[in-house]
C-alpha cells in the first residue's frame, strides 16, 4: 500500500494502473472541519493524467512522466533478457536429461542384446 501524497505518486498510481489495468484506491480522511482550498479542479485533474497545462505548469510533471517510462521500459527489457535466459537453462537442463535418459535406455538395450546373445552362443 502507497500512500498519496504529492503528483509523484499519483503519477506512480498511473503507472501501477497501466500496468496491472487497475488500482485500488482506499482513501482516509479525519473527522475534523474540512480545509477548503481554492484551485481549479480540471487544472489538478490534468496533472493526474499527464496533460499540460496552457500556462506550461504541467512540463515538469510531463518530463517525470517521460523519465518513469523510459525506466520502466529499461527493467521490463532487463526482466525480459532475465526471463528468456532462465527458460533456456531451463530448456537446456531438459534437454542434457532426455538426452541422458535416451543414451542410457540405447546402452541397457545393446547390453540386453549382447546377453542374449552371449547365451544364446553358450546354449548351442
Amino acid at each position: 500500500m502507497y500512500k498519496l501524497e504529492d503528483d509523484k505518486s499519483a503519477i506512480n498510481m498511473m503507472h501501477i494502473a497501466k500496468h496491472y489495468g487497475q488500482v485500488h484506491m482506499f482513501v482516509v480522511h479525519g473527522i475534523s472541519e474540512a480545509e477548503v482550498v481554492e484551485n481549479d479542479l480540471e487544472d489538478q485533474q490534468g496533472l493526474l493524467c499527464g496533460a499540460e497545462l496552457e500556462s506550461g505548469e504541467g512540463n515538469h510533471i510531463n518530463a517525470e512522466v517521460q523519465e518513469v517510462e523510459k525506466e520502466v521500459q529499461e527493467i521490463e527489457k532487463e526482466v525480459q533478457k532475465e526471463v528468456e535466459k532462465e527458460v533456456e537453462e531451463e530448456v537446456n537442463e531438459e534437454v542434457r536429461e532426455e538426452v541422458h535418459e535416451k543414451v542410457n535406455m540405447e546402452v541397457e538395450e545393446e547390453v540386453h542384446e549382447v546377453q542374449v546373445e552371449v547365451q544364446m552362443g553358450v546354449m548351442v
